[in-house]
């Protein structure tokens, strides 16, 4: 499925059925940019 599709599923999808689908860890982007912030103050 390409990322178009992807987007137009979730498009039509209410975010109370995606909800599951949003990950418990963060991601290492999420991470550095936490860390970032941080640095910043």
């Amino acid at each position: 499925m390409n990322p178009t599709a992807c987007r137009r599923f979730a498009g039509e999808v209410p975010l109370d059925r995606l909800w599951h689908a949003v990950p418990a860890f963060p991601t290492l982007g999420e991470v550095w940019l936490r860390l970032l912030e941080t640095h910043r103050g």
